[in-house]
Formats: C-alpha cells, structure tokens, sequence
C-alpha cells in the first residue's frame, strides 16, 4: 500500500507539473493562443507492473527573448498577465501591491505593453494564476517560496519599465 501511496503522490506532481510549464512557457502567438515556446522531454520509469516510480524532465529552447520583445498581436509568457490578474488562491501565496508600482494593469509595464493581445477570449488569468500557485505546491515549494517566484516575477517586470 505504501508504494501505491507513494506512486500516487509522483503522478499528482507530475500532473501538477504542466500548469507551472504552461504559465513559464506559454503564451499567445498569432495561430495560436496557447503556443509552447520550449521543449520538453519527459521520460518515466516504470515497475515492472507498470507503476510509474519516477520521472525526468528535460526542458530545452526557452524563447527568452519573448520576455522583452513578444510580437505584434502576440502577448508574453501566461505567467505575467497571470501574476497581474490574480494571486495563489489555496497556496496561500501573495504578492503586496507595493511589488507593482504600476499597479496590476499589463499596459503598465513596457515588456507587456509592447503587443495590443493583452487578453485571450475565454481566458481567466487570475483563476490560471491560483493554480500555477497551487501546482507549485503540490510539487513541493512551500508557500513561501511560491511567494517568492511572484516576487521575482514582478521585479522581471518592474525591470524592464
């Protein structure tokens, strides 16, 4: 029972793992509004039963320049607007208001201003960034340390003004 326990546990963070790679690696593109800007290579191993008991996950390619020049009609990484609209629902994770000095609006801040997508029809933002927060835990950040990604989130942000 401890090992059916304990493989549940690996598959509940792995299936946690994909909202946290979506918010970091995601965005709207022009054919595309949930475009993966990164590869991943995910490889399992397995009991001989078939259990999974455990797993790699290599991510490779991060468009890193999308952060300060996502195209035209184009919006940045889900993250940022995430992090803008909502705060970490069950993790309990918060970011004070006084980390945004240009307030919570994205037209406020020069590496999300620079594309006129600033939303995505049928997208809620605040309720993706709740459970990105809460993924994050269930992966094994505490909250205080998800607190801190959103920390380091908004100081990317407040950089680029």
């Amino acid at each position: 029972a401890g090992g059916a326990s304990v493989g549940a546990a690996l598959e509940a963070k792995l299936l946690a793992s994909n909202p946290i790679l979506e918010g970091l690696g995601n965005c709207k593109t022009l054919r595309n509004d949930n475009s993966s800007r990164f590869g991943k290579f995910v490889r399992l191993q397995c009991s001989g039963a078939g259990a999974i008991t455990g797993c790699t996950l290599d991510t490779y390619l991060l468009e890193k320049s999308r952060v300060s020049a996502p195209g035209e009609g184009e919006r940045n990484f889900h993250i940022f607007y995430q992090l803008l609209a909502g705060d970490g629902g069950r993790s309990g994770a918060r970011l004070s208001d006084d980390l945004l000095p240009a307030g919570r609006d994205p037209r406020n801040y020069a590496f999300l201003a620079a594309s006129s997508a600033l939303t995505i029809p049928g997208v809620d933002d605040a309720a993706a960034c709740a459970e990105t927060c809460e993924a994050l835990v269930e992966v094994g950040l505490s909250q205080a340390d998800v607190s801190l990604v959103l920390e380091l989130l908004a100081a990317i942000l407040v950089l680029g003004n």
